[in-house]
C-alpha cells in the first residue's frame, strides 16, 4: 500500500509577508535579505582581518625596503582575530565593527542573489520541489 503524500511545507517568511505563493518576486526579496544578513555576520570578520593586515604592512614596510623606520618594530598590537575585535569594540565602540557595510553589502549582494536564485531553479527543475 502506497504511502499517503506528504502536505505541501508551510509557507516561507518572505512568502507570507509579500502574499504570494511562489514568485520571483518572492525568491528575489528573500536573496536580497541573505544578502544582507550575509554582509551583516561577516563585516566584523572583514573589518579586524583588515587591520591585522594593515598593520602587518605597516610594520614591516620600512624594513622591506630598507628605510629607517618612524617608530621602532614591536609585537603585533593585535595578536588574534578575537583581541582585535575586542580591542576596536573597545576603542572605537561596538559599531566600528561594521565599518564599510555598505561596500560589503554591494559587493556581495549580486554574487548572493545570483546563486540564491540560481539554487531555487535548479531544484525546482531537477528535484521538482522548492527550497
Amino acid at each position: 500500500m502506497p504511502s499517503p503524500p506528504l502536505p505541501p511545507p508551510p509557507p516561507q517568511v518572505v512568502q507570507r509577508a509579500l502574499g504570494e505563493t511562489d514568485s520571483l518576486r518572492a525568491r528575489f526579496a528573500a536573496a536580497m535579505i541573505g544578502g544582507v544578513m550575509t554582509s551583516l555576520a561577516g563585516t566584523p570578520f572583514d573589518v579586524a582581518k583588515t587591520r591585522m593586515m594593515n598593520e602587518h604592512i605597516t610594520a614591516h614596510h620600512d624594513l622591506i625596503m630598507a628605510r629607517p623606520a618612524l617608530t621602532p618594530v614591536t609585537a603585533p598590537t593585535y595578536p588574534n582575530m578575537l583581541r582585535c575585535m575586542l580591542s576596536i569594540v573597545r576603542i572605537e565602540g561596538p559599531l566600528a565593527l561594521w565599518k564599510g557595510l555598505l561596500p560589503v553589502y554591494v559587493r556581495n549582494a549580486p554574487f548572493t542573489m545570483a546563486s540564491y536564485l540560481l539554487m531555487e531553479s535548479l531544484t525546482l527543475t531537477f528535484l521538482g520541489v522548492g527550497v
